[in-house]
Parts: C-alpha cells; structure tokens; sequence
C-alpha cells in the first residue's frame, strides 16, 4: 500500500521532470494490484492497473482534490463487539454503493479494515467530496438507520508530508454549507460561469458553439467553442451573436483580456467534457489560443498549469486553434509552444493567413492541421480557390490536413469538398448554438440539401 501512496504523493509537487516516476508507474501499480487482486473487498478487475497508471502518470489528482479517504472508523465504533462478525459484510455493501456512484475510469481500493480510498478520473472538488461522502451516507444508514451529517466525515488527500499523504478532513454538513455559501456568493453577480473575467469581458457573454463537418468521414464530431454577446436566439436553439470571439471583450487589443477569456473557455470545455463523457457522449470540443496567451514563457507555463488539471480520459476529445500566430514564428519558439499543448490533446491547428507558406516547419513542431479562415471572402474568387487548393495538396504531401472556416455557402462547400479539404464550418455547415450535441453521420447529399 505504501507504494501506490507514495507514487500518488509524488504528484503534489509541480514539476515537468516526469520521466523517472512515469517509468516506475507500470512496476508499482502492477505489484500493487497482485498482492490485493484476491481480496473481494478491493472490487478490482482486469482493467485496475490500467486505471491507476493513466490517473498516475497523466494527472495531478492531489492539486485537484481528487483522492478521497472514506474512513469506516465511527460506523465501527456503533457497531462495537458486532464489527469482527459483520466487517465482511459491511465492505460488501461499500463495494456494491460505491459501484452505483463512481465511473468505470475511477479506482477504488482498500487501505485497511476501516479505510478506502477512491481516486477519481473524471471528478474533483466539492463534486469528488459530496459523492464519497453519500456512498459513506448510504453505507452508515444501511447499518444503523439515520445518522448526522456531522458524522458523516471524508478525508481529502491535500499534500505529501516526509513521504506520505496528509488528508484533511470534512464533515458532510460542512459540505453542504460550503455548497450553499457557493450558491449564495455567486447570486446577482452573474449566470457566467466564471465570473473572474468579467472585469475585462463585456456585461454579458457566454460560450457558444460552431459545428464543424469531417469532409472524409461525413460526420459531425467537433465543436468550435467561442465567446458571443449581444445574442439573438430562435425557438430551435439556433443563435446570432452580434459580437464573436475577441470582439466581446471590452477592449480586443488588451493582452491580458485576451488571456482572461482563452483561460474562461479552456474552462467551460473541459467542463464540458466531463459532462459529456458522464452522460455516454461522445464529442470534440476546439479551443482557441491566442498567441498573446503563451508567447512568453511565463504566460506559457501559466496555461499549462491549467491543462495540467484536466483530466487525461479527456484530452481525446480536445483539440486546440492556434490563433493570431506571426508568420515568422522561429520554429524553436514554435516547437515549444506546440510540445507543450500536444501533451493535452488530440491534435493542434493553427490559422493561417496566406496560403504561400512553410508548411514543413509547422509538421515539425507537430501541428497536425492548417486552418483557413474565408471570413474576408464574400464572393466566390477563382485565384483564391485556386490558391487554396494548391495548399490543400500541399498540405497533404506534408500529412497535414486542411479545416476551412466560415464558409457560408453551399456552393464553397461543394468546391472545398472537390478540392479535398478536410474539415468545414460556417453558416453553411451550422450556425452557432448553446450547447454541443452528440456525435452524428451527415453524408455530403444531405448536408447540401440541409436547411440552416
């Protein structure tokens, strides 16, 4: 057991030398998982090195509050000279709760006769503590009827002191204080879920989303998220926004506005997410990121921090946009950036202004796609497609793939289809809505025959 504890201490610390302790990941979960495997209270299967190795070796469950202790100790104490006689069953019990109310990705084992702990994959928080402290709830009624939340206690995993965790304790009622401080605190100041921002963000804005169409496989599967303000909204869910992206800000050109706003809806995505994954979802959300936000080093490291909490069963369903990136970028500078975020997605695209560019330099760095944005083009012009579809070849030559944004025709759906572009959006494809939905199959034929 010390082994697996100490493994999860070392994630207390915030460093990016990970190499050594990644190594040892795979030796210490799978010794861990022999010596309980045959212990029925553990509820381990096939998959539970698995687990534990990916929430290990790609997360910071401590900084997230994410490890919870859920201690028997005062259900044994109630049940006195009877604990020894009814200790399997009461583990039995705490197996089949805990089961209903934490995902097939979460990990849950036994530290000792009257202490269990769960890390959670896809939770943390206020969220991770009240459902550990209803499966103790759930737990602590079944044996001996109704309880006080004021003895209904789980235990956080906050630090690593001399080589092992240190948890800090709370009780439910105290939970459900905080929880309705919470709800109190954040009354007529603003339905914005981060609130933070606003200072530098117009009066009102929310995260709106932009579907985008994969040309090869006819599906829709990616959402563009962004921020929209002065919004017009029709009975179907279908909005305008008036102001888009950048422009929602009170002053676009401030950097550290900029800044604010990538880090809100870096936020809501992965939010977002988690709440897709919970719900047997499936979709993938696009960010933006602008170049002010980690051009330096410390802004950089700055945003890493923050994709260092999300979860690694979610980084599929993540991409990144690259936004407002100088052409003369030094591909050293550039390789960094895009190192640096590869480790937090799926793939990485970065918009483009001209179509005559160095397409091998962003295939080094690990860019995997080249977006176009059609926003200046109203019209139909011949050199430019032609332009675009040399780049598109271009591009494929260098296994890069090639998204097209706002194109607002069928007619430039057809020609992007023709020209081999990978990925579309626009009003043509969708307009912008309140939420993302589901994965779905929309063949070429019914996409030009769909009205929007």
């Amino acid at each position: 057991m010390s082994t697996i504890l100490n493994a999860l201490s070392n994630l207390f610390y915030d460093t990016d030398d990970y190499s050594s302790m990644k190594r040892d990941i795979r030796n210490l979960t799978t010794e861990f998982y022999k010596k309980n495997q045959e212990k029925p209270a553990n509820n381990y299967n096939k998959d539970t090195v698995d687990k534990i190795e990916k929430i290990l070796s790609s997360n910071r469950p401590i900084n997230a509050g994410q490890i919870k202790l859920i201690g028997l100790k005062n259900l044994k104490n109630k049940l006195g000279d009877k604990w020894p006689l009814m200790v399997d069953t009461v583990h039995e019990h705490l197996v089949s709760i805990t089961k209903r109310h934490i995902s097939e990705h979460d990990v849950f084992f036994k530290k000792s006769d009257d202490e269990f702990i769960i890390v959670f994959a896809l939770v943390s928080g206020n969220t991770a503590k009240l459902i550990a402290a209803k499966i103790l709830q759930e737990l602590t009624e079944k044996f001996i009827g109704s309880v006080d939340t004021r003895e209904i206690i789980v235990k956080t995993a906050v630090q690593e002191v001399s080589g092992e965790l240190l948890f800090q304790a709370e009780d439910l009622n105290f939970m459900l204080g905080q929880v309705k401080k919470q709800i109190e605190g954040s009354k007529g100041k603003s339905k914005d879920k981060n609130y933070e921002a606003r200072k530098d963000i117009e009066e009102t804005f929310t995260d709106v989303y932009r579907p985008v169409w994969d040309a090869k496989n006819e599906v829709i599967s990616t959402y563009m998220i962004t921020a929209g303000s002065d919004i017009i909204r029709d009975a179907n869910g279908v909005i305008r926004c008036n102001k888009i992206g950048y422009d929602v800000l009170v002053d676009k050109h401030l950097e550290r506005s900029r800044i604010a706003l990538d880090k809100v809806l870096l936020s809501c995505s992965v939010s977002d997410v988690g709440e897709l994954i919970r719900n047997n979802f499936k979709a993938i959300y696009n960010i933006p990121v602008s170049y002010e936000t980690v051009f330096k080093p410390e802004l950089l490291m700055a945003y890493i921090r923050r994709c260092k909490t999300i979860p690694s069963l979610y980084y599929k369903y993540l991409t990144f946009s690259l936004l407002n990136f100088p052409e003369g970028i030094p591909e050293s500078k550039l390789n960094v950036i895009v190192s640096s975020i590869n480790n937090y997605c799926r793939a990485i695209v970065i918009n483009i202004s001209k179509t005559e560019i160095d397409l091998a330099k962003y295939a080094r760095t690990g860019i995997k796609i080249i977006g176009i944005d059609l926003k200046e083009q109203k019209k139909i012009e011949l050199d430019k497609w032609k332009a675009i579809s040399q780049l598109v070849k271009n591009c494929h030559k260098n296994k890069l793939q090639v998204s097209l944004e706002n194109v607002d025709t069928k007619e430039k759906v057809k020609l992007a289809k023709e020209i081999g572009v990978d990925f579309i959006s626009g009003e043509a494809i969708g307009r912008y809505r309140d939420t993302v939905e589901p994965m779905v199959r929309l063949p070429f034929k019914k996409l030009m025959n769909k009205k929007n």
